[in-house]
């Protein structure tokens, strides 16, 4: 039997698992496997055949069955619902009664992990043994890997998020928690343990190691009481920047018994706040009464007009159904963790669709270091430059102190600290950017442009009072947006052989309202995001290219080569991105400017 084969053989003992727990899984989704995807779940209509046909598209003669419609399913389908005593988490386990109550392990990855490696050792024996069996026996993380490898991203982000075996890194901290936490309590709990049915006594340091790679590559946050929990079938879907899907759960429940309506604990502190009055205390709504609630406290999920059915349903779709049923929210369960469609999704007869949910808005690096895998071209994709702003601006004095606490201050969501912002309103809706790196696309953060333009002002702009405040704030701050605009709006690359109009007219007014002294202090701004990136590019070991690293990753058997390759030219692709776009403002900056409006710009007087 191939591996395919013993894999595809373990979907349907896992279908009997969904279908004994009263889970709902759409029946036009179905379970795949295969070698570069693992476990993954498609709309599959290819049992809806074609008519065979004949030179120049006449009809064979052969007998074919009628083809099969498009399978369609609308936005906000639900498309699964699974209850959420299905969750393995350590409050569910085995081991609940060691693992609730303990600060370190009831609602972290350490007791997920612990949780994890009990129900393992059960095999069949666990409630959870026929969903496990799809679990590998540890994720292919780049701190696993052999030194060699690990040698070729030294230079990469993965080094930086601590995705590498060396010193400061995560495998060290892991090392850590094994040795001050996990450790005494297995030995601590040795004869419950063997109680409950499970030697761990042997279990090493790469042991848990392993494991928690397999677990905090699949968990999910269920709520305020399971914390991390692995949800079946939920964690089967593959990431992308464009995902399909939405993880919805009830996250506001009790913390001491996980209930999602009120509890004997929520009476009980009620009563101590004197919230209940005596009538109160005759009918308090709980779980068997009758009386309409509309809240339902979803974070996601919008009004359906759900009726709390359980819809069990442990179908994965291998049937010949067409999937047109849609699903009206009768399958979702009020205590269940649930996913929906983002956006209407269909598939045409005789082909099959991949479904995708989100990770989060993930580098490649970091991808690569918690999940084994990274994404070219992703939109997500950054590249950090803390090292760098420290070894060229870092012995700057006050310039270098103003500008650490001027990032707290972001960091905490303090308001700026060059002043009033004069453009309170539009900068009200920006995500607080404190990291200091590239976005895709070679987009600068607010961070490095802050900074950067903190030590390109002229001295006196940044005079210092007996308080040390700062001096022309309020003018240093509008050119802070007028040029961070004209950097990250300015066409590169490909989009310059087809500009977009609006971008380009908001560049050619932003170069119009700048005075000689702001076109100077841009140069210098340009010039020194330009270095940073230069000193960055100049500090890899591998001096390829994009494309040449490209041509490696295409022709590479090895995953791990082929992963390699790619954070490195998504690097790189980065930061030549950021260059050209510098470039560019440094090419419109030397252009003639056309007599300048006055009092164009708001704030100016």
């Amino acid at each position: 039997m191939s591996t395919k084969e013993a894999k595809t053989a373990l979907v349907g003992p896992f279908r009997e698992f969904l279908a004994d727990s009263k889970a709902f899984v759409h029946e036009a989704l179905t379970v795949k496997y295969s070698k570069t995807k693992g476990f993954h779940v498609v709309i599959d209509n290819k049992g809806a055949a074609v008519p065979a046909r004949g030179p120049r598209g006449r009809g064979s003669g052969r007998s074919k069955p009628e083809p099969r419609g498009r399978i369609v399913l609308p936005g906000d389908t639900l498309v699964m619902s699974v209850p959420k005593t299905a969750v393995l988490a350590p409050a569910t386990c085995g081991l609940a009664n060691l693992l609730v109550g303990s600060d370190d392990l009831q609602t972290t990855t350490l007791g997920l992990t612990v949780a994890y490696m009990f129900e393992r050792a059960l095999g069949s024996r666990s409630p959870w043994g026929a969903y496990l069996a799809l679990f590998p026996d540890g994720e292919d993380v780049p701190m696993l890997w052999p030194a060699e490898l690990q040698a070729r991203l030294q230079q990469t982000d993965v080094a930086r998020v601590g995705g590498l075996a060396g010193p400061g890194g995560e495998r060290e901290r892991l090392g850590e928690q094994f040795r001050d936490i996990v450790a005494p309590f297995l030995a601590t709990n040795a004869t419950e343990i063997a109680a409950a049915g499970a030697d761990l006594t042997s279990v090493t340091e790469d042991d848990f190691v392993r494991a928690l790679t397999v677990v905090s590559a699949r968990c999910f946050e269920i709520d305020g009481y399971l914390g991390l929990g692995l949800c079946p079938f939920a964690d089967l879907f593959n990431h992308t920047d464009s995902p399909d899907l939405a993880f919805e759960t009830q996250f506001e429940v009790c913390e001491y018994c996980g209930s999602n309506d009120t509890c004997e604990h929520e009476i009980g502190r009620m009563r101590e706040a004197g919230e209940l009055e005596d009538e109160d205390e005759e009918h308090v709504h709980g779980s068997d009464c009758d009386h309409d609630d509309d809240s339902d406290g979803f974070e996601d999920a919008s009004d359906d007009g759900s009726d709390g059915s359980d819809g069990s349903d442990g179908s994965d779709g291998s049937d010949d159904s067409d999937g047109s049923e849609k699903s009206d929210g009768s399958d979702h369960q009020d205590d269940a963790c649930d996913m929906r469609l983002r956006h209407p999704v269909a598939v045409r007869p005789g082909q099959s669709r991949e479904i995708y949910n989100t990770y989060g808005d993930l580098s490649s690096a970091v991808l690569l270091s918690r999940y084994g895998f990274a994404l070219r071209d992703s939109r997500d994709d950054e590249v950090l430059l803390g090292s760098e702003l420290v070894a060229a601006y870092g012995d700057r004095g006050r310039r270098w102190d103003l500008w650490k606490t001027w990032r707290e201050a972001r960091k905490s969501g303090a308001a700026r600290l060059t002043g009033d912002d004069e453009d309170e309103d539009e900068d009200a809706d920006e995500e607080e950017d404190y990291v200091v790196k590239i976005h895709a696309d070679g987009i600068v953060s607010d961070a490095l442009f802050e900074c950067v333009l903190l030590m390109a002002a002229d001295d006196a702009a940044l005079s210092f009072g007996a308080g040390e405040e700062l001096a022309g704030v309020g003018e240093l701050q509008v050119s802070r947006r007028h040029l961070l605009d004209l950097v990250n709006l300015v066409d590169v690359g490909q989009d310059a052989d087809e500009p977009d109009p609006e971008a380009a007219a908001a560049v050619a007014a932003l170069l119009a309202d700048l005075d000689e002294s702001e076109r100077s202090l841009a140069g210098r701004v340009v010039d020194g995001v330009r270095a940073l990136a230069a000193t960055r590019l100049a500090g890899y070991e591998d001096q390829r290219s994009a494309t040449e690293l490209d041509r490696e990753a295409d022709s590479a058997d090895n995953a791990r080569v082929r992963a390699v390759c790619t954070v490195l030219a998504n690097e790189k692709d980065i930061l030549a991105a950021v260059q050209a776009r510098c470039d560019a403002v440094r090419a419109k900056l030397a252009t003639p400017v056309k007599k300048r409006k006055a009092n164009r710009r708001k704030g100016r007087k």
